[in-house]
């Protein structure tokens, strides 16, 4: 086609049609491709030499190819339809066959599980016929065994058993025979009550008395020439004979360890001698275990033998595991039982604290032989045999062995008799020392001078004397005394837990408390405070009161200390399991406290009482010309006045021991109490004195000794007290003009001056006062103190 001419419309529709085919369509098409490939066929025919552009080829060839792919969709969409309707000829087509093939498969199925019902019918007819085969076969074998059986009845009948002596005659196997002959015989001939039978079973029982007999010998034989095969061929015919406990008898009954002397393992020094019976009584000793060495020797020797057995038992036994349980169960009821009886008994001869220990100590012992009995079935004849042979056959041997001493109340019975003896026993000095004490003294000495006289130091003080008295030998508690009581229901407590069953525990634990406790409280500390305190109240307020009874209170404290202690130790592991008797240990233990607390309190009120008596008395040697003395030059000179001295001396002593006796807190509540009861007594006290200018020094100087007295305790409610009372020493001093400055100063500020007069009255030159100076005095009281009616209570 040359360039400048118009396309014919032929020569566009083949230029379309070369683009626009089926082909380029298939695979990877991009329309911009067929586009170009379109533009490109319209360009061959532009008009060149004409300068403007001419869009005529271009819509011409794209008109051409709408209606090319309009015709190419119709015919590819006549294909598809084409195709559809052969696809769903070959689809229904398709599901008829397999709806035919469905059908035949079911049919199949069906005629499937027609032959598995036949099958199975077929299966359970021969199952029954191989049943009654094996039932008749059982059958025709215990026709040809009941055959024989009668036959050899029959032969026994009339006295003829040479078959049999024939078959024991070829060995082991024919022995085997005879011994499973010969049980059938005797079975039958229990059972068979025909007349005429007599002498089959008479000859039968006889054959089979010479039978086992015969292999006996010959077990008998082998075991002496320790030939353990044959042994075990014997056993197996004995044991199919009637069981074979005749050879296991055998075997046990000659077996070393029954036969050897049992005084092997009664050695001398495991018997209770005579020293030992003195410790067990005097309680000088102070071991709690009655270690048995024969009885150490004669386990360890059972552990070994079983260990050593067991390798036989199984090499000769078929039931081994019986065999060995007969032989332990013989060694539990003869072996140890006979040991243990003989022990026991003569320790129960000795004493009851013997017995218990020994008890204790065997039933330990024992319980860690049937321990280690266990381990060795475990690790040893389970891991050979994958049986157990022990079981718990070995824990009630155990059991059974100790029941006669545990039964019921039997052991805690014994134990209370036991604990009670030794408890009186250690007791008993104090007994006497009480009863001593509460006797009328003939010689009227109070018991401070018997103390002093026995040498009794309860302060800790050296002593030198070895006659000395110990406290409880004077009726006094002492924590030596108390740790032995403590030493002696520890040993029981422990016994218990170990003889005492789970179940029975706490409330024999519970007993146990409850008497230690009776003998510890009521007994013990409460008989010795309430003696100390009715001794303390009777004491004359003439005499110096016995100030060895504080520290007691330390003493007392020290035991409290203890008790609680071994409670939470000792006693609440056991009593635990129960809350009631949990509660009800609680509830008793926390009375014994309460109940020494009181009485603790009580014996230091008294011992306070006593010695504000005893200052009082102090106080009452004072002389009316103490503070006014002739000479002038007296009270400048001198020192404190003798009953300043005195009551400063005794004062100091209750200090010292109080300190000594009672924790910080608890001393300076008492020193509190003592010191307030003193000021107050001093107050009293110096309202009654006449002081005069020289004398005022004589009393300054009492006050300050006492300031600096109570000062060093370093308590700062007394020191504020004295410091008052040493102020209250200037209004003796100063001058009459002086006074109005005294009183308003200090602590003597704080006090209605009124309450100052008895005080002021007193001075010597009282009578010289002016009226201002006594006017003083008779002013109504600046504090509210309508309801006040004395110096102290106005200040405190």
């Amino acid at each position: 086609m040359s360039k400048g001419k118009a396309p014919t419309n032929e020569q566009q529709v083949l230029a379309v049609k070369d683009v626009i085919k089926l082909d380029a369509f298939k695979g990877k098409m991009l329309a911009k491709d067929i586009i170009d490939n379109l533009s490109s066929k319209a360009s061959e025919t532009f008009d060149t030499s004409s300068k403007e552009f001419d869009p005529q080829p271009l819509i011409r060839i794209y008109d051409l190819s709408v209606d090319e792919l309009l015709k190419l969709r119709k015919k590819v969409q006549n294909k598809i339809d084409d195709l559809e309707d052969a696809a769903q000829v070959t689809d229904n087509s398709r599901k008829a066959k397999f709806r035919e093939f469905s059908k035949e498969f079911e049919e199949v199925q069906s005629a499937f599980e027609t032959l598995e019902v036949g099958l199975g019918e077929v299966g359970n007819t021969a199952i029954r016929i191989g049943e009654q085969l094996e039932i008749i076969d059982k059958q025709i074998s215990r026709a040809t065994e009941a055959k024989s059986i009668i036959h050899s009845f029959m032969q026994f009948n009339v006295g003829q058993w040479g078959h049999l002596d024939d078959l024991r005659s070829s060995g082991y196997e024919g022995k085997y025979k005879v011994a499973i002959m010969l049980r059938r015989l005797l079975i039958v001939a229990k059972e068979i009550e025909l007349h005429g039978t007599e002498t089959a079973k008479m000859n039968i029982e006889k054959y089979s008395e010479d039978f086992e007999k015969s292999i006996l010998e010959e077990f008998d034989a082998a075991y002496k020439n320790h030939n353990i095969e044959f042994m075990n061929q014997c056993a197996k015919i004995l044991c199919d004979f009637n069981g074979g406990n005749s050879c296991v008898q055998m075997y046990i009954n000659q077996h070393d360890f029954f036969i050897k002397d049992l005084k092997l393992y009664h050695p001398h020094e495991s018997s209770p001698s005579r020293s030992e019976t003195a410790r067990g009584s005097s309680e000088k000793a102070r071991g709690s275990q009655a270690t048995d060495l024969g009885l150490i020797r004669l386990y360890a020797e059972i552990l070994n033998v079983v260990k050593k057995e067991w390798e036989i038992l199984s090499a000769v036994f078929p039931n081994a595991h019986s065999v060995l349980q007969q032989f332990l169960q013989r060694i539990f009821a003869q072996s140890i039982q006979s040991y243990l009886e003989t022990q026991l008994s003569n320790a129960e001869a000795e004493s009851f604290l013997l017995y218990l220990r020994k008890l204790a100590f065997s039933h330990s012992a024992t319980s860690s032989l049937v321990n280690d009995l266990h381990r060795f079935d475990e690790e040893t004849i389970f891991a050979q045999s994958e049986t157990l042979a022990l079981g718990s056959g070995i824990d009630r041997a155990f059991n059974d062995l100790f029941v006669p001493y545990t039964e019921g109340d039997r052991y805690i019975d014994v134990e209370h008799r036991s604990l009670f003896d030794r408890f009186d026993e250690a007791l008993a000095p104090f007994f006497i020392g009480l009863s001593n004490r509460l006797k009328p003294k003939k010689d009227g000495k109070p018991m401070v001078s018997i103390l002093k006289a026995s040498g009794l130091n309860l302060l800790g003080d050296s002593q030198e004397d070895e006659g000395e008295k110990t406290p409880e030998e004077l009726g006094l508690p002492s924590v030596e005394l108390t740790i032995k009581l403590i030493e002696f229901h520890y040993e029981s407590t422990r016994r218990c837990h170990e003889l005492a069953s789970a179940k029975e525990l706490p409330n024999m634990s519970a007993s146990l408390f409850r008497f230690f406790i009776e003998a510890t409280g009521t007994r013990y500390v409460e008989a010795s405070l309430n003696s100390i305190i009715e001794e303390v109240t009777m004491v004359d307020a003439k005499v110096e009161p016995d100030l060895h009874y504080i520290p007691l209170v330390k003493i007392c404290f020290q035991i409290l200390h203890l008790v609680q202690l071994h409670f939470q130790t000792c006693v609440l592991p056991t009593i635990l399991i129960s809350p009631v008797v949990h509660r009800e240990c609680v509830l008793v233990k926390n009375e014994f406290i309460e109940m020494t607390e009181t009485l603790v309190n009580s014996l230091i009120q008294k011992q306070i009482e006593a010695s504000i008596n005893w200052i009082v008395s102090l106080l009452g040697r004072q002389k009316k010309a103490d503070f006014k003395p002739r000479d002038e030059s007296y009270g400048a000179n001198n020192t404190v006045t003798q009953v300043c001295g005195q009551c400063c001396d005794f004062v100091e002593k209750i200090h010292k021991i109080i300190v000594q006796s009672l924790d910080p807190e608890n001393a300076k509540t008492v020193l509190l109490e003592l010191g307030n009861s003193f000021h107050s007594l001093l107050l009293e006290h110096y309202k009654r004195y006449p002081v005069s200018q020289a004398g005022s020094l004589i009393l300054a100087k009492d006050l300050s000794r006492y300031h600096e007295m109570f000062s060093s305790w370093g308590i700062d409610k007394l020191e504020e007290r004295f410091d008052m009372l040493r102020e209250l020493g200037n209004l003796f001093i100063v001058k009459p003009e002086s006074l109005k400055t005294v009183i308003n100063e200090g602590y003597l500020s704080q006090i209605a001056t009124n309450l100052l007069l008895p005080y002021v009255s007193m001075r010597t030159d009282y009578g010289k006062f002016s009226k201002y100076e006594r006017d003083l005095f008779q002013a109504p009281a600046i504090a509210s103190t309508n309801s006040l009616n004395s110096l102290e209570s106005t200040v405190y």
